[in-house]
């Protein structure tokens, strides 16, 4: 997947705050699938969300859904998620992974990915399962920190 622009997603979502991720700008690998020896690219795209107008409904800019599976490969991606101030459960994140300590199978990799969240009430740089993390430099995101990176984090208050 390469050079792409995701923008305004909606949901209709009406009901209490909630920490389930119901908009995803993209979703790589769902658990028990793909191939050990394929390799998934998400290169060179563009992801703004802004679910500022239903602040009930969590969302994230990038996520990874399986850390058994193919090569995951991540690089020169704009992640963006403008979503205002949430109250928890609900919040929003730009990079996940279902798993707390890999991204994806051995060789994966994560480079020069921008990420920008537009504020810290419950807004986090990504979640490693269900820990979530602050800024890049919060206890480095276990995950990501095991690979070459060079992540460019804003997080405005």
């Amino acid at each position: 997947m390469y050079n792409n622009g995701v923008s305004d997603l909606r949901s209709a979502y009406t009901g209490a705050a909630t920490a389930t991720k119901q908009v995803k700008g993209i979703f790589v690998q769902a658990a028990g699938g793909g191939l050990v020896t394929s390799n998934i690219n998400v290169d060179n795209n563009s992801v703004y969300l802004d679910l500022t107008s239903n602040a009930n409904i969590s969302s994230v800019c990038f996520e990874i859904g399986t850390a058994s599976g193919p090569v995951i490969n991540c690089r020169n991606n704009n992640f963006v998620n403008a979503t205002g101030a949430q109250v928890a459960p609900a919040g929003h994140w730009g990079m996940r992974s279902t798993s707390a300590t890999l991204t994806g199978n051995t060789g994966s990799i994560s480079n020069n990915n921008n990420v920008f969240i537009s504020t810290v009430a419950q807004g986090f740089f990504g979640q490693g399962n269900t820990v979530d993390y602050a800024t890049l430099g919060t206890g480095r995101l276990p995950w990501w920190a095991k690979m070459r990176h060079r992540f460019l984090e804003t997080l405005s208050s």
